[in-house]
């Protein structure tokens, strides 16, 4: 094998680096006598968090065939088994101890979010085996662990980046509103400490904040509050199909603010899915997407 991969500026560099890091680390060792060198993958194919992962698995795929087009590591060719966690803590739980007792990996790539992160960096601690999730963004979750790694900024950091954009851009930022998701980890985060704070430190008043359980399906009650205390912000702290529902429903009842988030709606899809007459946003994706527009 070439002892070296290329890494290619693409989404898939990282996931690449984390394969070849491990794959060499164990492979090299002379008591490994397996043919082949299996790593773990906690997907979400199904579930709240699908349209945000779906590309992950493709990176993990493109990452494999880098390595094993190049001769493998060490002459091993490299192979991934996933388990779909369906972006539910308790079967993240489940897939870890599978992939680490029943299928020996030597690592797990994933799991996906914050939620799946604040159960599974225990349960790697205790199987011994690393983790590395691909968009947990909740501050400080991993950094009292020896085996979980997260491969993503902190939302602050994001958002931060978000607001500085806007008044780089002169878009209104007089008021905000905060509405996120009570039942979800990154998503409470948000709403209840990282989107207050960065608010606070722009200068940008909070008139009003609602919150809603992931699965909602009507927020009309929700919005009704928002519309009463119009804004020219709406803070969102939710994955993408609970912002979708959100904007949908703001522009059904007419409120016209603009929608802010970090990384939680970072769907490349997401303007599409918004449909015609789509609510304006501004999230951190698209800012990274575009650097020129960050400012930072």
């Amino acid at each position: 094998m070439r002892d070296r991969v290329k890494l290619r500026n693409r989404p898939s560099g990282w996931i690449l680096a984390f394969v070849v890091a491990v794959a060499v680390s164990v492979g090299s060792e002379p008591t490994f006598a397996q043919q082949e060198l299996v790593l773990g993958f906690l997907a979400a194919e199904t579930g709240p968090f699908v349209s945000l992962s779906r590309p992950n698995e493709i990176a993990v795929r493109m990452a494999i065939e880098d390595v094993n087009a190049a001769g493998g590591v060490n002459g091993k060719p490299v192979r991934y088994i996933a388990f779909d966690t369906a972006g539910q803590p308790g079967q993240t739980v489940v897939g870890l101890r599978k992939l680490a007792e029943d299928d020996r990996v030597l690592a797990i790539i994933g799991p996906f979010s914050s939620g799946q992160v604040q159960v599974a960096a225990p349960a790697a601690e205790r199987a011994g085996v690393v983790i590395m999730a691909m968009a947990s963004s909740a501050p400080k979750l991993v950094a009292k662990f020896n085996y979980a790694f997260r491969n993503t900024s902190d939302e602050g950091y994001m958002f931060e980046r978000v607001m500085r954009s806007l008044k780089a851009k002169g878009a209104p930022a007089g008021s905000a509103a905060v509405a996120y998701a009570n039942d979800d980890t990154v998503s409470r985060a948000m709403g209840e400490k990282v989107l207050p704070a960065v608010l606070g430190k722009a200068g940008v008043p909070i008139k009003a904040t609602v919150d809603f359980k992931l699965a909602a399906f009507d927020l009309s009650a929700q919005v009704s509050q928002l519309k009463a205390n119009p804004t020219d912000l709406v803070a969102v702290g939710a994955p993408p199909e609970a912002a979708i529902k959100l904007a949908q429903e703001m522009r059904r009842q007419g409120h016209g603010g603009r929608i802010v988030a970090g990384s939680t709606i970072n769907d490349p899809e997401l303007p599409s899915r918004m449909g015609k007459g789509r609510q304006r946003h501004d999230a951190a994706l698209d800012l990274l997407r575009r650097p020129e527009r960050a400012h930072a």
